[in-house]
């Protein structure tokens, strides 16, 4: 029982929080916490969730792609069309934000130069439509041999059709403020960890990153062009497979990805706790009303993020059958991210004429002097690396020790180790760029 003092007694039944949810026994008309409970109503109104994307993160998710994947508004970037519904078509508005991957980057421009005000134009192909300028993806696939004992890694390419169809953009929140601390340039990177202040971007900043495919001209024939999202260019039409989304509803950012349901089977399974099966044994669901009755059906929710690690202290796993190919079951968004970082710059090192430290050089903790974008012999940037751990080997047998070896592209999981960012004496190693791999095209001025 809870008594208010100052108001006539009432047996408080129910008392819960985040949010005030309160069912009283009411004999007279009292206002508490904010709320006004009448004799004439068997509990109060709830306040409105303060932190969705906590509470019910995959329900979030979902509301913040249909709010990015509304129709653009002709001309303008990151403004929804009001007269368009979902399955129209025509550019989403997320495509028309701005590209901070190395092909057609324009966050992070050719000699660190300032990349200007938000409303610039789009590059098109000759039918007026937006281009999709594809990067290559984000790590390679890892295959192993034995032979006689030795072992043979090799770097497998796949066909550029299949694997150089990513893009990543920020919204023009994230972007003026890239602009506004002079981020944009290796320089003012390294200027901006001087100060010690940190990188943190303003509530509403939301990244981006999508996975294409290519349709055949056989595919475009048979209609399956239709159960995707899909945008031409050059006369090539591509359909959207993958989709990362991160937003500064959170310290840590909000982390969701999607992808569409005809892709490969995921390695983990889907992890959707808003949305229902629409059959036990498939992978399609019933989408929020917005996007009913068009090609959004047949995306689902992968999984959300909201921390490095679960109750029992083991490290939340999420990952992309299309973004992280080959590392799903050691995929981790914040663990990966949270090593976008700058460190001291030790490329301008000069003795008897040559660099001390060149491209390439490791640098205590697992951080590396990594060549600059179309800089490669005149600038380097000392970053962390993407992944502490590349590769984990073991046989698939132990006890035959000519038995195959298996290869697991390890990602960086759980929470990130605090001596990556300061030593013992306190002193700062790497300034977090508040997980930001985007950050990494930066030039020299």
């Amino acid at each position: 029982m809870y008594i208010i003092p100052g108001k006539k007694n009432i047996l408080w039944c129910v008392l819960l929080a985040a949010p005030f949810i309160v069912a009283p026994c009411i004999e007279a008309d009292v206002e508490i916490f904010g709320l006004r409970l009448r004799p004439d109503k068997a509990s109060a109104q709830p306040i409105i969730d303060p932190n969705p994307a906590v509470n019910n993160p995959d329900k979030f998710a979902w509301d913040l792609f249909i709010e990015v994947n509304k129709p653009a508004l002709a001309g303008r970037r990151g403004v929804p069309d009001p007269n368009k519904k979902h399955g129209d078509p025509g550019p989403r508005v997320w495509e028309t934000w701005k590209i901070t991957t190395e092909t057609g980057n324009e966050v992070f421009p050719d000699g660190g130069r300032n990349p200007g005000p938000w409303e610039t134009a789009q590059a098109r192909d000759e039918k007026g439509s937006l281009r999709k300028l594809f990067s290559p993806p984000k790590m390679l696939t890892i295959k192993s041999d034995i032979a006689d004992g030795d072992l043979r890694l090799a770097l497998l390419k796949a066909p550029p059709l299949d694997r150089d169809n990513q893009e990543a953009r920020i919204n023009q929140i994230g972007y003026e403020f890239i602009v506004k601390e002079g981020l944009y340039s290796l320089d003012g990177q390294e200027r901006f960890r001087a100060t010690r202040k940190k990188v943190d971007f303003p509530i509403g900043t939301i990244n981006v990153k999508a996975h294409w495919r290519e349709f055949s001209a056989e595919e475009i024939k048979a209609g399956v062009p239709a159960r995707y999202y899909t945008a031409e260019d050059s006369g090539k039409m591509w359909g959207l497979t993958g989709f990362h989304m991160t937003s500064k509803d959170l310290p840590n950012w909000f982390w969701a990805t999607f992808e569409h349901a005809d892709n490969p089977l995921p390695e983990i399974p889907d992890r959707d706790r808003y949305t229902n099966l629409r059959d036990p044994n498939g992978r399609l669901r019933d989408v929020p009303d917005p996007l009913k009755n068009s090609y959004w059906q047949y995306y689902v929710l992968r999984g959300t993020q909201v921390d490095f690690i679960d109750s029992t202290g083991s490290p939340t796993i999420l990952g992309n059958t299309q973004l992280e190919g080959g590392m799903q079951v050691t995929s981790s968004c914040m663990g990966c991210h949270a090593r976008a970082t700058i460190g001291d710059r030790m490329d301008n090192i000069i003795v008897n004429g040559q660099r001390l430290y060149p491209n390439g050089t490791p640098v205590f903790p697992s951080g590396k002097l990594t060549a600059v974008r179309k800089q490669p012999q005149t600038a380097a940037a000392n970053r962390l690396t993407v992944n502490p751990v590349q590769v984990v080997l073991w046989r698939q047998d132990p006890k035959d020790p000519k038995s195959p070896a298996v290869v697991h592209v390890m990602g960086a999981i759980g929470a990130p180790n605090p001596e990556w960012f300061i030593d013992s004496a306190g002193q700062t190693r790497y300034t977090p760029l508040d997980f930001i791999w985007g950050f990494l095209h930066a030039q020299r001025e």
